[in-house]
């Protein structure tokens, strides 16, 4: 039997996903002629199911209109409507994933480095550390953590390294919430990747637990957004008024390592685990 590598896929970006597959001859198609392919097999045996509970119910002697249903019947019937509207949905992205990712290739568009020009579509593989403002906590949380981790350990005497740890921990989570809004960092070899929080496919708490992941491995299929020169971190006489929120977020993710010069922005398309 062939060996299966089943994707775990964590982000999805549905509208660029649907915009590359439109953009290719046969992009939707592909994806439509594969779920009707997939739905063939599952298909005799649904007649089975609804043959076999038929003559169950003829069997066991119920009469009367079959077309009546109870409200809980009906609720369930509606709870599996929605279940099979959301499973059809992921499918149906999962699928679009490997055929935009086969499309890509056959067409030499895809790149997997990130030394590529800017708009370069891109697809990376690396070890990998997820930073998430949110989840870095208010100066009052990181106050109340860091009690609680002092609680447990062996040396539990307050000192005033604590405080100044908690006040540029928070410091830094103000600064992140300011110029990173919504978003989580992904940090791999040679690039940072930008991510819209609200597209991940696993909670905040889920998200956090990745961090501590040794040895897999975390793909990104995305663009290369901007290459990042030594100026970039700079702030020259003129600079405009709409780049300094941009160059003070490079100054900073430059200060925390997450960034250097020759450094790809990517924005994602699909991230997953194989």
């Amino acid at each position: 039997m062939e060996n299966k590598t089943i994707k775990e896929y964590i982000y999805l970006d549905e509208q660029e996903l649907n915009s590359i597959l439109a953009q290719f001859e046969n992009g939707i198609p592909q994806v439509i002629q594969s779920l009707i392919q997939e739905s063939k097999g599952s298909s005799n045996s649904d007649k089975q199911i609804k043959s076999k509970n038929a003559n169950i119910g003829v069997s066991a002697g119920f009469h009367g209109d079959i077309s009546e249903t109870s409200s809980d019947e009906a609720g369930s019937s509606n709870s599996n409507v929605h279940m099979t509207q959301e499973a059809i949905t992921t499918v149906y992205n999962d699928y679009a994933i490997d055929i935009v990712t086969k499309e890509l290739d056959s067409s030499k568009l895809l790149k997997t480095t990130t030394k590529q020009e800017e708009g370069a579509f891109v697809e990376l593989c690396s070890k990998f550390t997820i930073i998430d403002p949110v989840s870095m906590g208010q100066k009052d949380d990181l106050a109340s953590l860091m009690d609680l981790a002092k609680s447990v350990s062996d040396n539990n005497k307050p000192n005033e390294s604590d405080e100044g740890s908690i006040d540029i921990f928070a410091k830094v989570n103000t600064v992140f919430n300011t110029l990173f809004p919504k978003t989580t960092l992904i940090k791999t070899n040679n690039a940072l990747t930008i991510a819209d929080s609200d597209m991940f496919r696993i909670n905040k708490t889920q998200l956090k637990f990745l961090s501590f992941s040794k040895n897999r491995k975390i793909t990104i299929l995305g663009r290369v957004q901007t290459k990042l020169e030594e100026k970039d971190f700079d702030f020259p006489e003129n600079t405009n008024i709409s780049e300094i929120l941009p160059r003070l977020g490079l100054i900073a993710l430059q200060s925390l390592d997450l960034l250097k010069t020759n450094d790809a922005i990517i924005r994602p398309i699909a991230i997953y685990f194989e």
